[in-house]
């Protein structure tokens, strides 16, 4: 394994090619099931927190490193 192994939304975004905006919603609502959404009555956090899991991504996409790699580091 490469790299960071947890990602916020944005960087997932970045990989999967999509907004940062399409991935909260699409975590929020269930229509992609991986990642994680911690909702701020559960931690007494202000904000939603995003958790997504390299491992999850890759295999929810059929990812490899190197593009994860690559995705992350053309900002």
């Amino acid at each position: 394994m490469e790299g960071k192994q947890i990602f916020n939304a944005a960087e997932a975004a970045r990989i999967v090619g999509c907004t940062p905006q399409e991935m909260r919603f699409n975590l929020e609502k269930g229509v992609w099931k991986f990642g994680r959404v911690i909702f701020p009555n559960a931690t007494g956090r202000k904000l939603k927190k995003y958790i997504i899991l390299r491992c999850d991504l890759k295999k929810y996409f059929g990812l490899e490193d190197d593009y994860i790699e690559t995705c992350l580091n053309h900002q």
